[in-house]
């Protein structure tokens, strides 16, 4: 008897400049209002903020889901097989102003599938909290869009960073 056997490639990340270094901020806090922010595209107002300003969860650069008001980054990519995703990020909020609640909607090609919240309680630009949270999709080959939108009102927003989407 013979014994075949087969290993399947190391899952990749599926997302391109899930850490927002691209474009390199203009400022330590560079709004957008619609446009893109490397192969994200914005809606709304968001703001992509550098190590100068805070500390981010990588890399030198995150993004505020919040600039003068709620908005939000999504991504479009070809998911390559149909099979089950999992999506992580970390989150943390803008210390700045209230709420000091802020939640984030993650949306897999339109539906909402988390929504978590992060408490700037006890945390500050030097100390963020940075938090991992992750959820499993499933999902078609294709094209598939993921999105993170602030929930929260007004700006200091949630903030996000290290995003990845990786098969399981």
């Amino acid at each position: 008897m013979v014994t075949v056997a087969y290993q399947l490639p190391a899952p990749k990340n599926l997302i391109k400049d899930g850490g927002f270094e691209t474009p390199v901020a203009s400022s330590d806090v560079q709004a957008f209002f619609g446009g893109t922010i490397g192969p994200w595209s914005v809606s709304g107002s968001v703001e992509l903020v550098t190590s100068g300003y805070w500390q981010p969860a990588e890399g030198a650069q995150s993004v505020d889901l919040a600039g003068t008001a709620p908005g939000g980054v999504t991504y479009t990519f070809t998911a390559p097989y149909a099979d089950s995703y999992k999506v992580t990020f970390k989150l943390a909020g803008n210390p700045d102003c209230a709420p000091v609640k802020k939640q984030v909607g993650v949306y897999w090609n339109g539906a909402l599938v988390s929504s978590p919240t992060f408490s700037t309680t006890g945390h500050t630009r030097a100390s963020m909290g940075w938090k991992a949270k992750s959820v499993t999709v499933a999902g078609l080959p294709g094209s598939v869009s993921l999105a993170f939108v602030a929930i929260s009102t007004g700006p200091c927003g949630p903030v996000i960073d290290k995003v990845a989407v990786k098969y399981l």
